[in-house]
C-alpha cells in the first residue's frame, strides 16, 4: 500500500474525547461498545516543550520517512493535522474506529488515494458517502473550517460511527462511566480514557488484570503546563480497600523501575523521574503522577536509536 492509501487510513480512524480547552471534538460522541478512547491535540503536542525537543532530537532520515512523503502531496502533519481520536474495544487490536480533524489540506491525501490505489471506489450508504480501498473505509466531511475524516474497517462500522456522530445512535454520554468523570487537566495534550480495564494490554491475564479486577475505569493524561511536563494516571477502584490495593501495586512496580534503572546504564537517566512519581489515594480514586522537564530526557540518544 501507497503512503497516500497509509496515510489516509490512518487519518480517518479518529473522532471523540472529553471537550478539551483549546476547543477539539466532543469525545462522547463515539461508539457505545468502545471500551478506550485516546485523544491526542497534535497541534498542543507540537506547540509543546517536549514537542519541539523530539522534533529537534528525530535524525533527519527519520524525519523525512515520517513528514516528507505527506509533504510532497501537500499536506503537512505539523500544520495540518489538528486531533485524532481512536476508539477501540481492545488496545491490542489497535483502534476501531479513526477519526481525525484536519485542513482542507487532507483533501490532497484523498486525491492521490483516488489516483493510486486500484481498488479505490465511492459508494453510498444510508446516505452517507464512503471511499472504500484496502481495508479502509473513509468518510471526509466539513468542521468548521476543517475537515473530520472518519475511518474504519467496515463499511458497516464508518455508518454507524457516522450515525453516533449525527446524534442516531448511542454514544458514550449515555453511558455511566467513572473514568468518563474525571476532569481533563489543564495543558493535557493526551488523554486516554479506559472505561473496561481488561482492554489494557495483559489485562484479562496479565499483572494489568490485578489492577483491572479491583478497578472500574481510569484516565491517563499526558501534557505540558509552565514548562514542565506532567503525565498522571487516575484510576477509579471498585471500593475504597481496594484503592489501597491498587496503590501498594503501584508502589511496588515503581521500586522495580527505579531497580531496574539503577542497574541498566540506558535507563539511568530515567531514575530523577522514576523517583518523582508520587502516588496519592482518596477514597476509591488512586492517582499516580508526575511533573519533569523534558530536558531531562536523552531524547536524541533514544530516537537515534530507532530503526
Amino acid at each position: 500500500m501507497s503512503f497516500a492509501v497509509g496515510a489516509l487510513a490512518i487519518l480517518s480512524l479518529n473522532h471523540a474525547m472529553p471537550a478539551l480547552a483549546r476547543g477539539g471534538p466532543d469525545f462522547r460522541h463515539v461508539d457505545a461498545q468502545a471500551a478506550w478512547v485516546m485523544h491526542v491535540d497534535v497541534q498542543a503536542a507540537m506547540a509543546s516543550k517536549m514537542g519541539r525537543m523530539m522534533m529537534d532530537a528525530m535524525p533527519a532520515a527519520q524525519r523525512n520517512a515520517i513528514f516528507g512523503a505527506a509533504e510532497e502531496m501537500g499536506f503537512d502533519l505539523t500544520r495540518d493535522l489538528r486531533h485524532v481520536t481512536l476508539y477501540g474495544a481492545t488496545m491490542q487490536d489497535g483502534p476501531d474506529v479513526i477519526i481525525t480533524v484536519a485542513s482542507p489540506a487532507i483533501e490532497n491525501v484523498l486525491a492521490a488515494v483516488q489516483r493510486e490505489a486500484p481498488d479505490y471506489q465511492t459508494t453510498t450508504i444510508d446516505g452517507y458517502e464512503c471511499h472504500t480501498f484496502g481495508p479502509a473505509c473513509v468518510s471526509i466531511r466539513p468542521y468548521g473550517g476543517d475537515r473530520i475524516v472518519v475511518a474504519t474497517r467496515s463499511t458497516q462500522r464508518l455508518v454507524e460511527a457516522l450515525q453516533v456522530m449525527d446524534g442516531k445512535r448511542a454514544n458514550l454520554t449515555s453511558i455511566e462511566s467513572p473514568a468518563r468523570s474525571i476532569e481533563t487537566r489543564p495543558g493535557a495534550f493526551m488523554i486516554t480514557h479506559l472505561m473496561r480495564m481488561d482492554a489494557l494490554p495483559g489485562g484479562d491475564t496479565g499483572p494489568a488484570s490485578i489492577v483491572a479486577q479491583k478497578s472500574d475505569g481510569a484516565s491517563i493524561q499526558i501534557g505540558e503546563r509552565d514548562d514542565k511536563a506532567f503525565m498522571s494516571m487516575r484510576v477509579v477502584a471498585k471500593s475504597d480497600l481496594e484503592a489501597q490495593d491498587i496503590s501498594g501495586f503501584g508502589q511496588g512496580l515503581l521500586a522495580l523501575g527505579r531497580m531496574a534503572a539503577e542497574d541498566d546504564a540506558r535507563l539511568k537517566p530515567l531514575l530523577p523521574i522514576l523517583r518523582a512519581f508520587r502516588i496519592n489515594v482518596d477514597a476509591k480514586v488512586v492517582t499516580l503522577e508526575v511533573r519533569f522537564d523534558p530536558a531531562e530526557l536523552p531524547l536524541a540518544q533514544w530516537l537515534g536509536n530507532v530503526q
